[in-house]
């Protein structure tokens, strides 16, 4: 069961300083820290030993401007790894990218992004004509291929995701629907990172549309 950050007796709940102690992750906590609209960051490192696990951390910004652990908890990452090149290599991109939009099979469980309930006529297409975007079909005049991802039926994997900005051009063939969504039923994706639903609850719950996701490797 993925667990909340447990801070050092040493540290009590104060704010992570210069030396953030997030390997990879540190430049971008150090890159955000004076923005003054990034508030969180949702750090994503890939486990040490293993390509297709890793852990998340949320930070957000205390009182003081400063960077504050609030979570922490097991993830996912694509059967392959990280460091996502084309379609269907089953990579987790590695990199800074900000958030588009929230969806899910569930109610809103009170996102901070703006957040759609999915229904039977929504896709992530995975056609030329709009690869990468997510669109209902009811409303346009098209019918998608099976390279697309009719949504509704990944349950409980889309019971709540957030889309983030990966391949945000639509360059047809570099990869789509990447994702940060509720674990489905193995210990990989195939692509995106997965977490347990109730800390995919509370990330929307903290995260706005200005924050950041970072993945990269333990080292």
């Amino acid at each position: 069961k993925p667990v909340l950050s447990n801070v050092s007796k040493n540290k009590d709940v104060k704010a992570i300083k210069k030396e953030y102690g997030y390997r990879n992750g540190d430049k971008y906590l150090a890159e955000y820290h004076n923005n003054s609209l990034v508030q969180q960051i949702i750090l994503v490192e890939q486990a040490e030993t293993a390509n297709s696990i890793g852990k998340l951390f949320l930070l957000t910004k205390n009182q003081n401007g400063d960077w504050q652990e609030i979570l922490q908890c097991k993830a996912y990452l694509g059967k392959n790894g990280i460091d996502k090149m084309r379609e269907g290599d089953a990579r987790t991109p590695t990199g800074d990218y900000g958030m588009l939009m929230a969806f899910g099979a569930k109610e809103d469980p009170g996102s901070l992004i703006p957040y759609t309930k999915l229904t039977d006529t929504m896709y992530l297409c995975g056609d030329k004509e709009y690869y990468n975007q997510f669109i209902d079909v009811s409303k346009l005049n098209h019918r998608c291929s099976g390279n697309s991802e009719h949504l509704i039926r990944y349950i409980p994997t889309y019971n709540y995701a957030l889309i983030f900005d990966y391949n945000k051009e639509n360059v047809y063939g570099k990869g789509s629907a990447i994702f940060l969504h509720c674990f489905g039923n193995y210990s990989y994706t195939l692509g995106c990172v997965s977490v347990a639903e109730e800390n995919m609850i509370k990330i929307l719950r903290t995260t706005d549309i200005n924050s950041r996701i970072c993945i990269f490797p333990y080292r």
